[in-house]
């Protein structure tokens, strides 16, 4: 009896050991692994799901590494791509380099680019003839990139979203600004620095939601989320400014900005001068010449007599 007991529990044991292997088995297989980023790359822009992305799931090396190989990429700058960890309860993680930020490499001949996921480490790596990291920023230009409207000009001069609009002026040696008149009274302007007239490497806030204060500096973040700009004034000039003197590549920090809100007097509305046709006498109808004053001159002289004319 004793003997049959202990098989039971045995056997109990199994079962449950088991069940939890499957149980394990199974989360496994249900979280996959898909590279987003950039259209030129991955055939989409940016999407992290099996779903919205299914040719770009990674596939199970079965030792903890996932692969993704894309065939014959073209030539092209500035390519960016994250590995995105979709699990089983539907929740993603964007996974990107050291610092969080966007793997960036170029394709400088075409070739098959090979991304490469160790699910332990976290670590990406992508390889191919033709693939060649960025190991520096080389700056063209920076531009002021946020939420414009084209009924209203002021701000952003109504560029929405544009990185190539409304490039800023070099005052110094990467140091950048740009100043908009007469903005209107608005607490949600939102706005970034996008660095060449693109998205790949661009600096807002390191939080969600942040409005700096009018001109305090702070810590620009690369690849960071916009910035909130606040105009309490009916009217204000709002001068941005980005400061990439102390910025490191490779850390991607030490970039500053400043968001400076100046209200100004409301400006003078525009006047209409009220003109009126000029009305002009037929051609055949004379126009009388008007009648001229007599004139009288009175003389003395100390030869002559007084003499009137």
């Amino acid at each position: 009896m004793f003997k049959k007991a202990l098989s039971l529990v045995v056997s109990l044991m199994l079962m449950v050991t088991s069940l939890s292997f499957a149980a394990i088995s199974v989360s496994a297989a249900d979280t996959t692994y898909v590279v987003a980023g950039a259209e030129e790359l991955c055939g989409v822009l940016w999407k992290g799901s099996p779903e919205e992305a299914p040719a770009n799931v990674m596939t199970d090396n079965g030792d903890g590494t996932y692969t993704k190989v894309f065939t014959n990429v073209q030539p092209a700058s500035g390519l960016t791509l994250k590995v995105v960890e979709n699990g089983a309860d539907g929740s993603q993680n964007w996974i990107g380099d050291a610092t969080g930020n966007n793997i960036t490499f170029n394709v400088t001949a075409a070739s098959d680019v090979t991304v490469k996921f160790d699910s332990s480490t976290k670590e990406i790596t992508v390889t191919g003839d033709g693939v060649q990291f960025v190991t520096n920023l080389d700056i063209k230009s920076i531009n002021a990139v946020g939420n414009g409207d084209p009924e209203d000009a002021a701000w952003l001069n109504g560029a929405a979203w544009d990185p190539a609009a409304n490039p800023m002026t070099e005052v110094s040696e990467k140091v950048y600004e740009i100043t908009f008149k007469n903005v209107t009274k608005f607490d949600n302007y939102q706005v970034k620095f996008a660095a060449n007239g693109g998205w790949t490497d661009s600096w807002g806030s390191a939080a969600e939601n942040f409005t700096p204060e009018s001109g305090v500096e702070f810590d620009a973040a690369y690849n960071g989320e916009n910035l909130t700009v606040n105009v309490p004034y009916e009217f204000a000039d709002v001068t941005l400014k980005l400061d990439l003197t102390n910025f490191d590549y490779a850390t991607k920090a030490g970039a500053k900005a400043t968001v400076t809100v100046t209200e100004v007097s409301t400006p003078a509305e525009t006047t209409e001068v009220a003109t009126t046709e000029a009305t002009t006498a037929p051609a055949t109808q004379a126009t009388a010449a008007p009648e001229k004053a007599p004139l009288t001159v009175n003389a003395t002289s100390n030869v002559f007599s007084t003499a009137k004319a």
